[in-house]
């Protein structure tokens, strides 16, 4: 489902993109699903961390890809690649351990700043 030259997103992009939709939007389930292509039922176990059939991933794939990016900053989906680029060698599991660690250190300093960490790092600490 993406382009050549531009990463798919990870379930764990999608997820706090679903989740970031429905809180900022105020929208119920119910309407988001309908959206999306989805049931209220089968969006909230997705939400909660369900792994998506991948009728349901392509769904949300297409969604995604129609949502405008958040501005000002970086998305997850771009640090993904950059941090598969930066950490050569690493496994997948390995990779995303070392983004979450480095993920809850800077919210920890943006948060003493009292300033609020891009959009990647509450992304990563809501996964």
């Amino acid at each position: 489902m993406g382009t050549p030259g531009k990463p798919v997103p990870s379930d764990d992009v999608l997820r706090a993109a679903v989740r970031r939709a429905w809180e900022g939007k105020g929208a119920s389930l119910h309407t988001l699903g309908d959206e999306i292509g989805l049931s209220p039922a089968g969006l909230l176990k997705f939400i909660n961390g369900a792994i998506p059939r991948p009728s349901t991933r392509k769904k949300l794939l297409t969604w995604y890809t129609g949502q405008p990016p958040v501005q000002g900053e970086p998305e997850l989906a771009a640090a993904e690649p950059l941090f598969a680029r930066l950490f050569p060698g690493l496994s997948d599991e390995d990779r995303l351990r070392l983004m979450h660690a480095l993920a809850a250190r800077a919210a920890e300093v943006y948060r003493r700043r009292g300033t609020t960490p891009p959009s990647w790092v509450t992304e990563l600490e809501g996964s």
